[in-house]
């Protein structure tokens, strides 16, 4: 199953800049590995009923509220690894303005890290990989180390990523 982020704030942690074949073309191509905390809400989008597999209620109770699923039931798992194949994707590092934004297609290839956190937090951890130009590669280099906000949506394939 795929995910979508909207605007989520997150850190671009690592760049791998590698050369690709295609047919007879060598192509620059990026691994972006992108890490984020995370509202355990997500859980359900990728698989209903994991985060309930995850996480109990706190105890409270609030009239008329819904209990927060926010106490790890298992909390000295390890992170998880969960496959979300996603052969193309939207992928947008987001600048301070929107003229800096940074827009790219892409595949989620490799699983995603899962680690869930006390009180109802996940921290995702996952890669995407692209084709930038030298242009934006250099542009996409300043974000590394920092944190900013990254969009990620699945995509048909063939098919051109909206704009945000």
């Amino acid at each position: 199953m795929s995910f979508t982020l909207k605007r989520q704030s997150s850190k671009v942690v690592h760049l791998n800049v590698r050369e690709e074949k295609h047919g007879e073309e060598s192509v620059v191509a990026v691994d972006v590995k992108v890490q984020a905390d995370i509202g355990n809400e997500f859980l359900d989008a990728l698989a209903p009923g994991l985060r309930a597999a995850l996480y109990a209620h706190d105890g409270g109770q609030l009239a008329g509220v819904e209990e927060p699923l926010s106490v790890l039931r298992f909390p000295q798992l390890e992170p998880i690894h969960w496959e979300t194949p996603m052969p193309s994707c939207g992928f947008v590092v987001h600048g301070l303005k929107k003229a800096e934004d940074l827009e790219f297609a892409g595949e989620v290839a490799k699983p995603m890290r899962l680690a869930p956190k006390e009180g109802g937090t996940v921290e995702i951890t996952f890669q995407v990989q692209i084709h930038p130009d030298a242009t934006d590669l250099g542009a996409l280099s300043a974000f590394l180390g920092r944190s900013t906000k990254v969009s990620v949506r699945p995509i048909e394939q063939g098919a051109v990523p909206p704009a945000e």
